[in-house]
């Protein structure tokens, strides 16, 4: 019995740029976390939908190729994609994304210091 090898190319190629987009993903859940102070059902829900997203991103790469099933080499190029983004690209983007957290986070704390200070000149004025 022979195997068809002539499109597996194509599939595996199109299967590493959908790793690569998982790999974008789960940085974006990534950062969602941080971003939510996330607890168990926070983050929870957030990986939810990161796997629904990936679970969207890896069919339709497939069904783009016109593949009706998933074989190992599929498998293997977004396993290859996921790895070349979280070793190479990720480093970045996890620091500009904590750089982006830490803004936040600066942010939200000059907020709640002006809304305590706002309270306590509202609470002062009527004593």
């Amino acid at each position: 019995m022979m195997f068809e090898t002539v499109g597996q190319a194509g599939v595996f190629l199109a299967m590493v740029y959908a790793g690569l987009i998982v790999g974008l993903l789960y940085d974006g859940a990534r950062l969602a976390r941080r971003l939510l102070s996330a607890g168990a059902v926070i983050t929870g829900i957030v990986d939810l939908f990161f796997w629904l997203a990936a679970g969207a991103v890896v069919s339709v790469a497939l069904a783009l190729r016109g593949e009706d099933s998933v074989r190992l080499y599929a498998l293997g190029g977004c396993a290859t994609g996921v790895a070349l983004y979280l070793l190479g690209i990720s480093r970045v983007l996890r620091g500009v994304g904590q750089a982006i957290a830490s803004a936040y986070r600066q942010q939200e704390k000059k907020q709640q210091k002006k809304a305590a200070a706002k309270e306590k000149k509202s609470t002062s004025s009527f004593s």
